[in-house]
């Protein structure tokens, strides 16, 4: 409500029933791409009308052959802005040249466990479901289907992807650039036949490890900004937090949401780095969630809040004093009046002469308090009617 009503500032159009599915924007936020339903990749130059002060999109580049086989799940940006990375349910993530629209690489996602020994379990148990639906048109491999895709570092040399069947676990896998592999196209070129820019990235990338993330398809992916660690949420409405230096969950909120989740966004600096919100809460929050259950969920690795509040008589959190301490305090200044109240009408003599300097200071101190103390406060057993002897 603070922020006021929503304004478009532009819209662009990726074509007639192409459907769009993922949006990212460049580094400098001046391009964006688009993945359809239809399997194309297109990017748009951000321009602004200063006439009528809205943004302009103006398509750029088109992935060439169509792009995917199949619908586009993700879209990323090169950390440079020289390239575009998708992924889609062709069980393909594969990197284009955002200048030309030329493929540069593409990686052939696997859904096979890691472990030889599960994935020979897994493999029974499949063929024995095959033999099962023989005779009702539901035969041949699962479909692989890439659920999403990001860069893992700066220079665009590692990418990381998550794949899955339909119903089967969904698998990370991580891969990294490596030299040679088929020759890259040349840069575009100028009006003056010079190469306009510098070439476009390596796109040969091999797979450098696969674990299992999910044990059901992952909905949603987003990745912090110092690449440490992966958000993912799958269709039960769990989410995870997974290390990327070592490719394991680092923790699980299990079932946040009655429905898939449909989005996360991880944090985008890191804990040092307080954000808004977190000073208040006490809590840094790392990943935020979303679902079409209308909740969203703030997710963190800490255990308990650092910032301590005080808390009411109640138990519940609040400011200031609480009641009891407040009445404990009330009723000692009530017996320190009443004390003094009592001190002057018994020992008003002692008191004076403690101002009065006709002899020792210490001496009028000490015979003050001992009147005071015997009279006002504790009274001596030998003091005439305290003594009670026994029947």
């Amino acid at each position: 409500d603070d922020a006021g009503p929503a304004l478009l500032l532009g819209e662009a159009s990726a074509g007639d029933k192409a459907g769009c599915n993922a949006v990212a924007f460049s580094p400098l936020g001046d391009a964006m791409a688009v993945g359809c339903e239809n399997g194309s990749v297109q990017v748009f130059r951000i321009l602004h009308d200063k006439t009528t002060g809205k943004a302009v999109f103006k398509k750029i580049v088109e992935a060439t052959d169509g792009g995917h086989d199949d619908a586009v799940s993700s879209v990323s940006f090169h950390p440079r802005g020289l390239a575009v990375l998708s992924c889609g349910k062709d069980g393909t993530a594969r990197l284009w040249d955002g200048r030309t629209g030329a493929e540069l690489g593409r990686m052939n996602t696997s859904i096979e466990h890691p472990d030889p020994k599960k994935r020979a379990a897994m493999e029974l148990a499949e063929a024995k479901k095959m033999r099962g639906r023989r005779g009702r048109g539901q035969q041949g491999p699962p479909k692989i289907l890439v659920r999403g895709c990001a860069f893992g570092d700066l220079e665009g040399k590692v990418v990381y992807t998550v794949q899955s069947g339909k119903r089967t676990p969904a698998y990370l896998s991580r891969w990294v650039v490596q030299p040679g592999g088929r020759g890259a196209p040349p840069p575009p070129m100028g009006p003056d036949g010079r190469p306009s820019g510098p070439p476009p990235p390596n796109g040969n990338y091999v797979e450098d490890g696969r674990v299992e993330c999910s044990e059901k398809p992952v909905s949603a992916l987003s990745l912090t900004g110092d690449a440490s660690t992966l958000v993912l949420g799958n269709v039960e409405g769990s989410v995870f937090l997974f290390d990327l230096a070592n490719l394991r969950c680092e923790k699980a909120f299990v079932e946040v949401h009655d429905l898939p989740v449909t989005c996360v966004a991880a944090r985008p600096v890191p804990s040092a780095l307080p954000l808004p919100g977190d000073a208040e809460e006490g809590v840094p929050f790392d990943a935020l969630s979303a679902s079409a259950d209308n909740r969203m969920g703030f997710l963190t690795r800490q255990r308990r809040s650092r910032k301590k509040r005080p808390r009411t008589a109640s138990g519940g959190k609040g400011e200031g004093l609480s009641t009891i301490t407040f009445m404990f305090l009330l009723w000692f200044l009530a017996l320190v009046y009443l004390v003094c109240k009592l001190s002057w009408r018994l020992c008003r003599p002692e008191l004076e002469g403690v101002f009065a300097f006709d002899e020792s200071p210490a001496m009028a101190f000490e015979s003050a308090m001992t009147c005071t103390w015997q009279n006002a406060i504790w009274a001596p057993p030998t003091r005439a009617g305290i003594a009670v002897p026994p029947h």
